[in-house]
């Protein structure tokens, strides 16, 4: 049974969703993985209300959830279980074989997100490759848009001419920016390896976006500085605020770049905190131990 078939299944055991995508290394490999290694497969449900639905998945699937986090979905108010990032993760679930880790969010919170930046958690992780087990033509146009931004603020941070895997290298490390994970608990070859063993499905994502680029023979890529430049007032809504507020000037390629690194280190490194804690009132102590646990032995061992 591939990855899809057991997300699937994991899925059509859970309440209805307007959405479900699989993300991480049990769905895409990375280049360091051997075939013996088992990384929970991540999931995210899109829904119409989270409260409710938990409330229906804990009648369901008890199991999903630690006693702390019952108590917690039951008791909490929806903006205290939402959290900063507006998700709520749980891990660790062992259903036919495999291990699932999967999060809960809102379908006004995701579109919001991916198309404004308002949080940048979840808008990050649909830059690189996600499978869909169920989607909409409103969700892919969103998730469109947050990979045109990337794309664009990728080759931003490229000279003008580079190659493709220096952009693709480039783009996945957006999220990644400032982040605890990657100075502590992470393999610090992470987007290396996330681009060496998905390149081709990251060319094929990104392959649209070539208003401002040119392909060469020699496959080196040529970026027209000018064209590109252009494109800045699309950029998301909370980033061009924040490059406003900062009195970036739009003409000065190294003012751009420091506002939006000064944006997404902020992003990041707070809502990456944040999450970790609010993961453990619905995730319990053990479980969301076990997997910071899980990310620091992958540090060393990946």
């Amino acid at each position: 049974m591939d990855v899809f078939e057991k997300a699937y299944d994991f899925a059509s055991n859970r309440p209805s969703a307007i959405g479900v995508f699989c993300y991480g290394s049990a769905v895409f490999k990375q280049d360091s993985y051997l075939p013996s290694d088992k990384p929970q497969i991540d999931m995210l449900f899109i829904v119409d209300d989270m409260k409710k639905w938990h409330m229906e998945n804990m009648a369901l699937n008890s199991k999903d959830y630690p006693l702390t986090g019952r108590a917690y979905v039951n008791l909490a108010p929806i903006e205290r279980l939402k959290g900063h990032n507006k998700v709520t993760y749980l891990s660790h679930i062992k259903e036919a074989g495999s291990m699932f880790k999967f999060g809960v969010k809102e379908i006004n919170d995701f579109v919001e997100e991916l198309q404004t930046w308002s949080t940048f958690f979840m808008a990050g992780r649909f830059q690189k490759p996600v499978l869909p087990i169920k989607t909409t033509d409103e969700l892919d146009y969103v998730i469109n848009k947050d990979r045109e931004a990337a794309f664009l603020i990728a080759t931003l941070f490229c000279d003008e001419i580079t190659t493709r895997k220096e952009i693709l290298m480039k783009l996945c490390s957006l999220s990644y920016v400032g982040t605890l994970r990657m100075q502590i608990a992470e393999n610090p070859r992470k987007v290396e390896n996330i681009v060496n063993g998905n390149y081709r499905d990251l060319v094929r994502v990104y392959r649209k976006y070539r208003d401002y680029i040119y392909i060469a023979e020699d496959d080196s890529v040529l970026i027209d500085r000018q064209k590109q430049l252009s494109h800045i007032n699309s950029l998301p809504k909370f980033l061009l605020e924040y490059l406003h507020k900062e009195n970036v000037d739009f003409n000065d390629l190294n003012s751009i770049r420091t506002g939006i690194i000064n944006f997404l280190l902020g992003r990041n490194k707070k809502e990456e905190c944040l999450q970790i804690l609010e993961g453990f009132a619905t995730n319990g102590l053990y479980r969301s131990t076990l997997y910071i646990k899980k990310k620091l032995e992958k540090k060393f061992t990946k």
